[in-house]
């Protein structure tokens, strides 16, 4: 499925592969521009970002993300919840033999993930609200936790509606101030605590489950 991310994208947007290849070697530096031009919140900047279905499509065509789902593929029968879900991919990975939601505030790649469902006839629902986070077994969040401009809180709130057993799945890219990614907040010193004190025992430093198990 990976192979068919760039057709995709130039069949949902009318451009070309080349013209698309060509936006993609760009699309780093375009999205570093974009941040220092920004006006509004951190959430105005990625709700309506077009620049996303590039970077994210090229992000998701690359080793490194196959990587980070490496570790989710036994999972199965299981209630998922992908935060910050792009393009669909993981949704589309483990949407086979779980029942999978993928929650997105870019209204750009949400309609995109709808269309590679319909296109590809894939299992997965989306969403740009918040589920009751009870309801799942799994949740995840792949490089999401890095663009969270207030991470304690927002992990407070993820910890107080999980139930007691759900595992939270969550790979990170702590860097920020500057550089490549200066959209990227840097907790990297703060991530283990945040987690402990939302309710979460830290298992690995991808891995933590909420509370114990009833």
């Amino acid at each position: 499925m990976e192979g068919e991310i760039l057709k995709d994208i130039a069949l949902y947007t009318g451009e070309s592969p080349g013209e698309v290849d060509r936006k993609m070697e760009t699309v780093i530096a375009d999205l570093k521009q974009a941040w220092l031009r920004r006006k509004g919140t951190v959430l105005d900047f990625y709700r309506g970002n077009r620049l996303y279905l590039y970077d994210i499509g090229l992000f998701n065509m690359g080793k490194g993300y196959k990587d980070r789902l490496r570790p989710l593929e036994e999972v199965g029968g299981q209630k998922v919840l992908d935060i910050g879900c792009g393009i669909g991919s993981l949704v589309f990975s483990l949407g086979s033999c779980n029942q999978v939601m993928g929650y997105e505030v870019n209204e750009v790649l949400l309609d995109f993930c709808r269309w590679r469902k319909a296109k590809h006839n894939l299992s997965g629902e989306f969403t740009d609200v918040m589920p009751a986070l009870g309801n799942f077994d799994l949740i995840t969040a792949v490089d999401v936790l890095e663009h969270i401009e207030w991470l304690g809180q927002y992990l407070l709130e993820l910890g107080k509606g999980m139930k007691a057993g759900a595992m939270l799945y969550h790979y990170d890219t702590f860097e920020g101030g500057g550089g490549m990614w200066p959209m990227h907040f840097n907790y990297s010193k703060d991530i283990s605590r945040f987690l402990e004190d939302a309710g979460f025992r830290v298992i690995h430093k991808n891995w933590a489950v909420k509370g114990d198990k009833p």
